[in-house]
């Protein structure tokens, strides 16, 4: 999400949307402040999805018994063998029998 946001406010000129919203000489309220922050976050967000720009981060999660476990984050330059070792490390403690998950979606694939 952080790198879309970042894109957004590189194409869209951060000094005009702020001007949009307040005028010279407004005291920065908690309104103008609400309306800034969305349109920085949540309008920048859905205009990228919209596009269809969205980019970026992986969300990698595992299905297993109906369930999605969410195990790690990635970029498109992560490896994949790099995010199986950050998974295993990672989830070890919490999920035991990691490896044996991971060796039987990888077997369903």
């Amino acid at each position: 999400m952080a790198a879309n946001l970042l894109a957004a406010m590189v194409r869209d000129d951060p000094e005009k949307l702020i001007w949009e919203i307040a005028n010279e000489g407004d005291l920065l309220n908690e309104e103008i402040i609400e309306q800034i922050v969305h349109r920085f976050t949540t309008v920048a967000y859905e205009k990228r999805w919209a596009a269809n720009q969205i980019t970026g981060e992986w969300i990698v999660f595992l299905k297993r018994d109906g369930l999605n476990y969410y195990l790690c984050l990635g970029t498109h330059q992560t490896g994949d063998e790099r995010l199986h070792d950050k998974i295993r490390a990672m989830c070890f403690s919490d999920f035991p029998n990691i490896d044996l998950w991971l060796a039987e979606a990888a077997n369903t694939r």
